[in-house]
């Protein structure tokens, strides 16, 4: 959810609450609900406290280290790419848990289209059940993007130098992914070029990303999980992340 508003000092700003704090009772963290001010984004220093209270529940105890992460809220900062500009004072807790919102892809003749906001579920627009035309069962709602505020890419941890990277990453922020193809070493995330043709265990920038040897762990949206292979075919990963494309995937 984003809208223009105030934030807690009285200066307009745009207000971004993330999914993830949307459903904090349903989580059992009324409590915590309770404690965040959806009158206010997640970036506010209002939502301090609640932003860096640990929600067990959207973390993996697979994924290692740190999870104080710093918040990153593009549209208030002019989309900087400058890690100095992040504000020290400003973290949350990670979550290991993102949704699938929009998605970059590489046809099958080669030719790269640019990610449509639409095509998940967790879209710029509300999504109705009767919306996923292609099936609940046939549809990721969540997936594993696990250890931030690290940088992990193909199993090792490189140094952090675009602010944009932590634009995903707080349980209390933006929760829906437009998710990139990278290349085989995850080292680019692109269009066409050549092996950009990769999605799961290559970045965990914006892309799935587990510590489950092998595979990443999905929720569709008829509520039910699956493990999938990092070697599953980019197509049947696309197909599986949009909710009306008519490609509806059998047994994969």
């Amino acid at each position: 959810m984003q809208y223009s508003g105030k934030d807690s000092t009285g200066s307009s700003t745009k207000i971004v609450t993330g999914f993830l704090a949307m459903v904090l009772p349903f989580v059992e963290q009324g409590n915590l609900k309770g404690l965040y001010d959806q009158r206010y984004g997640f970036d506010d220093v209002t939502n301090q406290a609640a932003a860096n209270t640990s929600v067990n529940v959207y973390l993996c105890p697979s994924a290692p280290g740190e999870r104080k992460t710093p918040i990153y809220a593009g549209w208030n900062m002019g989309w900087t790419t400058d890690v100095s500009a992040l504000d020290p004072n400003l973290t949350g807790i990670a979550t290991d848990y993102q949704g699938v919102r929009g998605i970059h892809i590489v046809d099958s003749s080669g030719a790269w289209s640019d990610a449509n906001s639409k095509v998940g579920i967790l879209s710029e627009t509300a999504t109705d059940f009767a919306d996923i035309t292609d099936g609940t069962s046939n549809t990721i709602l969540l997936f594993e993007m696990a250890g931030k505020p690290a940088n992990w890419i193909s199993g090792k941890t490189v140094e952090v130098t675009n602010a944009q990277f932590y634009g995903y990453g707080p349980w209390v922020g933006n929760n829906g992914v437009m998710v990139w193809n990278y290349n085989k070493k995850g080292q680019s995330r692109c269009g066409a070029a050549d092996d950009c043709l990769h999605y799961i265990n290559v970045n965990n920038e914006g892309a799935p990303y587990s510590f489950h040897p092998g595979v990443v762990t999905v929720m569709l949206a008829d509520g039910s999980t699956r493990s999938l292979p990092e070697t599953i075919d980019r197509h049947i990963f696309v197909n599986l992340s949009m909710k009306a494309d008519g490609n509806v995937i059998g047994e994969y």
